[in-house]
């Protein structure tokens, strides 16, 4: 065989050998964005369930009545009163009722990150399992997208 033969066969193998590289790395990359996707979808879901769990507990008469009447208002206005009146509580007294003020504002504090959370998933769900059909179903598309570098 001719050398020019050999370097042209020799270019054939490279060009194969890089198509099955980039074949492979591609694949790889849709992989790696479909896990990436799953897992938001999970977060997601997850934060739907405990936004209607959270929805319906409010819905409990006794947690309403215990929870959210007797302790997160009824017992901070009490600590808060408690504070305030001159006659008498001692140093070790008031930061022991501001850590449970604190306690109270952190469960507020909870309960409002659940609800936020919930409210970005619905917002995100439907778009991130659409996202996923086209993924599974397309995924050269996933390298359709250009990329804009900011200066």
């Amino acid at each position: 065989m001719s050398a020019y033969i050999l370097v042209l066969l020799n270019n054939i193998v490279k060009k194969d050998k890089a198509m099955a590289d980039n074949a492979t790395q591609r694949a790889e990359a849709i992989q790696e964005e479909l896990a990436n996707v799953e897992k938001q979808l999970e977060e997601q879901e997850k934060a739907l369930k405990l936004r209607k769990a959270m929805s319906e507990l409010f819905e409990n008469e006794n947690f309403k009545t215990i929870v959210l009447e007797e302790y997160m208002e009824n017992e901070a206005d009490r600590i808060k009163e408690a504070i305030i009146t001159p006659d008498g509580m001692k140093r070790d007294q008031i930061e022991m009722s501001m850590e449970q003020l604190m306690a109270i504002r952190m469960v507020r504090a909870f309960f409002a990150k659940l609800d936020l959370a919930g409210m970005y998933a619905e917002e995100n769900v439907d778009e991130l399992r659409k996202y996923k059909r086209e993924l599974e179903s397309n995924p050269d598309n996933f390298f359709d997208t250009e990329v804009v570098e900011e200066n």
